[in-house]
């Protein structure tokens, strides 16, 4: 039934839609992934109330795949209330996400605006550690360096 209310042409039909996920996410992902599909759309949606409950949503799901997701709502323009969820998002998958960047697993797609939006979310001491770890195997991405 989320499928299809998140073809609706009103904006509004779509945004409670998503605004559902937040409740059933988590349980409709890991009976097959259900969510982070709905959600990857949401999170482009032309409307930006509907991005911001896509944002919402997927800090519900803690997966690496869930900030990823979340993230792709800096592709398009962010008010400050999806900033604001992006924050809380951000934080609340720290557990997920920051050991994967500091392993060298996870790299927000070499995106470095998006890596740095996310450590800057942090406490800074929470931050540093990861980007050590980065830079001591050397595999900060040659894009992400300054002047190349």
């Amino acid at each position: 039934m989320l499928a299809e209310l998140m073809k609706a042409k009103d904006p509004h039909v779509r945004a409670a839609a998503v605004h559902a996920m937040y409740f059933w996410g988590p349980r409709l992902e890991k009976e097959g992934g259900a969510a982070s599909r709905t959600l990857q759309e949401a999170v482009a949606d032309e409307n930006p109330q509907v991005r911001l409950n896509a944002v919402i949503a997927l800090g519900q799901i803690p997966s690496t795949k869930s900030i990823e997701l979340a993230m792709r709502a800096t592709e398009q323009p962010v008010d400050r209330w999806t900033d604001y969820a992006l924050y809380l998002t951000i934080n609340k998958l720290k557990d997920v996400w920051l050991p994967e960047v500091a392993a060298g697993k996870f790299t927000f797609n070499g995106n470095a605006t998006q890596l740095a939006m996310a450590l800057g979310a942090l406490e800074s001491g929470e931050a540093v550690a990861p980007l050590l770890s980065l830079l001591k195997r050397g595999t900060i991405p040659r894009i992400w360096r300054r002047g190349k």
